[in-house]
């Protein structure tokens, strides 16, 4: 009874061991397929395309990141080229002969490419009469040359056969890996032929940004730590005049508290009104009667719906400290300040953010406002001024103040004026003069003498969900104060200099450059932002300046290194190839391992 079994189980079990071999062919197979689609690009590029340079051809002025070689090698692994391979197995293994072998494999390879190409273009909805006739010609080109390989293989696994004495399990099992070695070895030729050509090369970068210039920087999470923080644009020791953030659709609200219970402080609140710059606030005189409030803890300042305007006065030149936690991605400018030896700097806002402004000068003194003004009535062409609800909360307390704008009567000149606050904290409303079409408030908070030498008293958070930030009239020794963070993103217009693998570009104010890699950004002597660090994507005004493997080194240095490669390569496809059409003689052992 065991015998019969035996005897039954090896009945069924030849043709399954026999499928292991034709499992290997269509695996073969499907990684000769995988590449086909990208050298179908460069092939076209080469053939109908203008430029000179192979890489262009294909891809144009852009850089293209290459994928590697793990990533090459799983293109293979998809159903549609699992069953081209399954067809073309199927065509070319019914028959030894090499010459049958390679006519059914590219009729065989032409027909599945063609009909997968179609079937493509048509759930694409991109069908062209064009495109489909270049994959036409690029399938039959593809069908034969995988047909040629097919024929190679297979009297490379005849040679094996005729050579292994083992028994019929271990010759199938040899067979099997060879055949699966030899096509995972083609598509890494292949891989390594294109990488040669159409791989760009990281460069390193040395730049140096001055005003005026434009730009953007961004840095990827991933490559944030406690040792490598993200650049930030603005000196941390907060020096200069003014600080100011501006949103016309409003959305910026503040928040103080003390930081030190040792230090008292006391409140001022002026309400201002048509004050749209800050210079204009400075002249301003306390002619009217202010909303004061002694040893205050917390304070919290906006408008219904955000302010429009936040201003951060520089009253004493105390050693505050400002840092700004806002979206990783930011347009910039430097631009030369009013100011001798000095800059302006601004940095937009596209999500959520928090600029927190760390005191401990005796007095700190910010502004919030919002405009009138309302959005523009597309039907009726007009701009309507609507009142505005100021939101105050000190120490738990809330004040609502409704502030009704003036109807503009002909003549009337903009003029910024203070108000009578302390009327309006009573009242909760306050009608504004003709000439005001914006309303704010300036807060100072005044610390009381305690005798400490070195402190940290307050702290200002400000909110703000868009618009823009800016520095003005930044001298060298506050540019000093940038702190050094990475960037893995840096686009910059206008005044630079840069380096790339250490030859200097030629420069004009109108070129943009576009860097894409891992940087490093610091402050300089001489008040310009410094940038080092690889680009694997680096361009001037959208043309690729990463070369490739055969754009940056010389002909005769890659002539030495890839002759021979091309020389073995071509021998292991060619010598077996011709050895099969010399004898055109049926490949039994192979077919026999296939069907017992």
């Amino acid at each position: 009874m065991t015998n019969a079994y035996f005897a039954c189980f090896l009945r069924i079990s030849g043709p399954l061991r026999g499928a292991f071999v034709i499992l290997a062919y269509c695996i073969a197979i499907t990684l000769l397929l995988a590449p086909g689609p990208q050298l179908q690009i460069f092939l076209m590029g080469i053939l109908n395309g203008d430029s000179a340079s192979i890489y262009e051809a294909a891809h144009g002025t852009d850089v293209v990141p290459f994928v590697s070689l793990a990533e090459w090698l799983m293109e293979a692994y998809q159903p549609n080229l699992l069953a081209i391979a399954f067809v073309m197995a199927a065509a070319t293994l019914r028959t030894g002969s090499p010459a049958q072998m390679l006519w059914r494999g590219t009729a065989a390879g032409l027909c599945a490419l063609s009909i997968n190409d179609f079937a493509i273009y048509q759930w694409s909805g991109t069908f062209e009469q064009s495109s489909f006739t270049e994959s036409l010609f690029a399938n039959l080109c593809g069908a034969f040359l995988i047909s040629c390989a097919i024929v190679s293989i297979t009297q490379i696994a005849e040679w094996t056969i005729e050579h292994l004495q083992p028994s019929r399990p271990l010759r199938r099992a040899a067979v099997a890996l060879e055949i699966c070695a030899l096509g995972i070895f083609l598509n890494a030729v292949a891989f390594y032929a294109a990488d040669f050509f159409y791989r760009p090369l990281p460069v390193q970068i040395d730049a140096y940004l001055d005003a005026p210039l434009n730009g953007s920087f961004a840095t990827n999470p991933s490559y944030i730590d406690k040792d490598n923080p993200p650049f930030q644009l603005f000196p941390t020791d907060f020096d200069v005049p003014v600080v100011k953030w501006r949103n016309p659709n409003g959305g910026i609200s503040a928040a103080w508290h003390v930081t030190n219970p040792q230090t008292k402080f006391d409140l001022q609140i002026e309400i201002l009104s048509g004050c749209l710059d800050t210079d204009w606030i400075s002249g301003i005189g306390a002619d009217r009667p202010s909303h004061r409030v002694s040893d205050i803890k917390r304070l919290s300042v906006s408008f219904e719906g955000g302010a429009s305007d936040f201003w951060i006065f520089d009253t004493d030149k105390g050693a505050g400290k400002i840092s700004l936690e806002a979206d990783p991605v930011a347009p910039f400018g430097l631009e030369v300040g009013k100011k001798a030896n000095t800059k302006d700097l601004w940095q937009f806002i596209g999500s959520p953010s928090h600029l927190i402004y760390e005191n401990s000068a005796d007095v700190l003194s910010f502004y919030a406002g919002r405009v009138f003004l309302d959005a523009l009535d597309d039907k009726a062409n007009t701009i309507d001024l609507i009142p505005r609800k100021l939101v105050v909360e000190i120490d738990g307390k809330p004040y609502f103040i409704t502030f009704i704008p003036a109807t503009p009567m002909p003549g009337d000149k903009a003029a910024c004026t203070i108000a009578a606050a302390r009327k309006a904290f009573q009242s909760g409303t306050f009608k504004m003069p003709s000439s005001g079409i914006s309303v704010g408030v300036r807060v100072t908070v005044t610390a009381r003498p305690n005798g400490l030498l070195s402190r940290q008293d307050s702290e200002l958070n400000v909110s703000g969900e868009s618009g823009w930030i800016t520095m003005d009239d930044i001298d060298r020794r506050a540019m000093d104060g940038i702190p050094g963070g990475v960037a893995t993103l840096l686009e910059a217009k206008g005044n630079l200099s840069i380096d790339v693998d250490g030859t200097a570009q030629n420069v004009r104010p109108t070129d943009q450059f576009r860097a894409i890699g891992a940087f490093r950004g610091i402050s300089t002597d001489h008040g310009k932002l410094r940038f080092v660090g690889n680009a694997t994507s680096l361009t001037k005004n959208e043309r690729r300046l990463n070369p490739t493997k055969f754009e940056s080194g010389k002909i005769t240095q890659q002539l030495t290194v890839l002759l021979p490669l091309l020389f073995f390569f071509l021998s292991v496809l060619i010598i077996p190839l011709r050895a099969a059409f010399k004898t055109d003689r049926a490949f039994d052992q192979v077919i026999d391992l296939m069907r017992q």
